[in-house]
């Protein structure tokens, strides 16, 4: 059933056997599981039925460090969260990313990638992912065949791609699960030994107080929110819960997308196949799958190389070009976004709007060129690269004095990305050269332009925040242990990216519902 919180009394308490924090993917796969039980299951969501401006302003947030997306253009506080806005790729991460690393004490997953493997599958069943074998005709040019440290992976699309949606019937029809609608947590209330969650406290509607008591806990609010959250409820432990060990908010990470040159074809080159894409926004509908190169594991575990995964996407010459790259053309872009409804109009925004003010001439250039492309279109199959961000200590979210109208405050994000980590991305770039070259299909024309800190002009980030309550066995280099339970408090779980102890390169979605469909089996037994 769904429940709008301006129904509820100011004050009211609302008793569950489970409570889960956040409406997303995360949440909701832990929510699907309990629709059969006799459990009594209360889902909190801090937004509405629809993304709302006001409701995106409370997720505002200074950023630091290496280029990334407005924190409140990258996430979507809304029933289904930011799955109402992704365009549904799903893709399992590798076995090498579970791995610990040579030298490095912080890494490695307390279970390996087998162990995922059967929640993989629920996962997939969830999002009605099509059978591998259905993509195993598609004509491409698998360029692994020429180039043996080249792997290629197979990316699908979920159908549909709104969970939320696929779940609304039967959430409102049942009587086990109710979702309570613009209730936003504020508060980790605790019992007086500091070890047990006693209740959820929230605002609602008008500022109403809503809290949720519960023998069991998950926060599935996103990378940065249930960090935030942690930190911010601090009433009773100065740190925030869970943070003895000064690690709640450490090891952020996302994944850097950037655009490097372009692949000229021959003549005797296929113009389409799984390996090209034209428009992400039909993917799902119209072919399902598309393919991705990546690197040999054993290549990356000898040179200790960062992973990275590459693909072809049509773009226009001119958005190669350093003029769209540069502060002018990326507020452009978010002017022609604004005008579709695609961004909220934030404070964000409209401060990189200045940059066409002071740039008159580069944004003249770009118009100029969209127009002629318009009128004249000739595409070129531009390579699109997503890499692996290796979690840095001081990559992190913290939270500082200024709040949202909500009172909560506000988050502080700063990403860390290591030098050595492009290294990955720069192999991968010479081993698809090289194929290309081997297997007679043209050239791939380069183009590595990078910024004066040392990233490529290109980069942005993938908007997939993870790593900020890491899983670890190890209570000063986690958050939270190997069942997904904050380490110092009995009761109370975390669901969604932010317990990767690695990020690979690959789209989160599907690891967030398969560790979500495992934590839902975990504390059906913990009952």
């Amino acid at each position: 059933m769904f429940i709008d919180s301006k129904d509820l009394a100011d004050g009211a308490v609302l008793e569950a056997d489970l409570c889960i924090v956040g409406s997303g993917p995360a949440g909701l796969a832990v929510a699907r599981e309990h629709l059969t039980d006799r459990r009594r299951v209360i889902v909190l969501e801090a937004g509405s039925g629809r993304v709302t401006h006001r409701a995106q302003a409370l997720y505002r947030a200074d950023i630091e460090g290496a280029p990334n997306h407005a924190a409140s253009n990258s996430r979507f506080r809304a029933y289904g969260g930011s799955a109402t806005r992704w365009t549904g790729q799903c893709v399992p991460l590798e076995p090498i990313d579970f791995e610990a690393r040579a030298g490095d004490a912080d890494s490695g997953w307390p279970f390996g990638a087998a162990h995922l493997q059967p929640y993989y599958k629920r996962a997939d069943e969830l999002f009605g992912l099509a059978p591998r074998r259905d993509f195993v005709g598609q004509p491409e040019q698998d360029l692994s065949a020429t180039n043996d440290r080249l792997r290629r992976s197979l990316i699908r699309f979920a159908q549909p791609t709104d969970l939320g949606e696929k779940l609304k019937g039967a959430l409102r029809a049942s009587t086990q699960v109710d979702v309570v609608l613009d209730a936003c947590a504020v508060d980790i209330e605790l019992d007086e030994t500091r070890h047990r969650v006693v209740a959820i406290q929230a605002k609602g509607a008008g500022g109403r107080r809503i809290a949720c008591r519960a023998r069991q806990v998950v926060l599935a609010c996103g990378g940065i929110e249930n960090a935030r959250l942690l930190l911010a409820a601090n009433s009773q432990i100065a740190a925030g819960v869970g943070n003895e060990h000064d690690v709640v908010g450490r090891y952020f990470i996302d994944h850097p997308y950037l655009t490097t040159g372009y692949w000229q074809p021959s003549p005797r080159a296929i113009a389409q196949g799984l390996h090209l894409i034209d428009d992400f926004e039909r993917m799902a509908w119209q072919r399902g799958a598309h393919s991705a190169f990546s690197l040999d594991p054993a290549l990356r575990r000898r040179e200790g190389l960062a992973g990275c995964a590459g693909y072809f996407m049509h773009r226009e010459p001119w958005q190669l070009t350093a003029d769209y790259h540069s502060p002018a053309g990326q507020a452009l872009v978010h002017a022609a976004e604004l005008a579709r409804g695609q961004r909220s109009p934030d404070r964000d925004v409209i401060e990189s709007l200045g940059a066409l003010v002071r740039n008159p001439a580069t944004a003249a250039r770009l118009v100029r060129a969209s127009a002629q492309a318009s009128r004249h279109p000739s595409p070129v199959p531009a390579l699109r690269l997503q890499l692996e961000a290796t979690p840095q200590r001081d990559s992190r979210v913290t939270i500082g004095r200024k709040r949202d109208a909500l009172g909560l405050p506000r988050a502080n994000i700063t990403w860390r990305i290591p030098a050595d980590d492009w290294r990955g991305a720069e192999r991968l770039r010479l081993e698809l050269a090289r194929g290309i070259k081997a297997a007679g299909l043209g050239r791939l024309v380069d183009d590595w332009t990078r910024h004066e800190q040392g990233w490529p002009i290109s980069m942005s980030g993938g908007k997939h925040h993870m790593g900020t309550t890491r899983m670890h066995v190890d209570p000063a280099r986690g958050v939270v242990d190997a069942d997904a339970r904050v380490h110092s408090v009995d009761n109370l779980y975390v669901a969604g990216s932010s317990v990767f102890a690695s990020g690979g390169w690959a789209n989160p979605t599907l690891t967030i519902v398969a560790l979500a469909i495992r934590l839902a089996d975990h504390l059906r037994q913990q009952a």
